[in-house]
């Protein structure tokens, strides 16, 4: 299950179309993914001014693990040469192994799937999955594209 030729050419708007897709999931589902953990961790009971604090919480989190794979993000595109990261063909003539690619195989992509993460707090339940499925499925076919050509 490998990404295409076109798929990796075109992988920003596929990125694009995971978030606009469970964004989308808001006109089926009015409940926002942030929202329902705070109910899971208030109960249905709860306090408005405890639902309020829990809700910040819940979001702040969100924001913390979006901004975390964002700079895994920059971290790991700072290793990489401009014209590997901004170039529309698979390049596989070298291989880093230092900063995050030490520890991560593809910190880009493990990045990405945080941000979505993060950022699916504020998209609805179902468009939560939607979203952190979306990028773990479209990653795992780019990485299977990458290492297809490594060989």
């Amino acid at each position: 299950m490998t990404a295409t030729d076109f798929e990796f050419r075109h992988r920003l708007w596929f990125f694009w179309g995971i978030y606009l897709a469970a964004f989308l999931y808001y006109g089926f589902d009015h409940t926002s993914a942030g929202g329902a953990l705070v109910r899971l961790l208030v109960g249905p009971q709860g306090n408005p001014a405890q639902e309020r604090y829990a809700l910040h919480a819940v979001y702040g989190a969100g924001g913390v693990l979006a901004v975390a794979g964002a700079m895994l993000r920059t971290w790991a595109a700072a290793f990489l040469q401009s014209q590997v990261l901004h170039d529309l063909d698979l390049r596989s003539e070298t291989l880093v192994a230092d900063g995050p690619y030490r520890w991560a195989r593809n910190p880009l992509y493990l990045g990405g799937v945080i941000v979505a993460a993060g950022v699916g707090l504020i998209a609805s339940r179902a468009g939560w999955f939607v979203l952190v499925a979306g990028m773990i499925v479209f990653a795992y076919r780019l990485i299977g594209r990458e290492e297809m050509d490594l060989l």
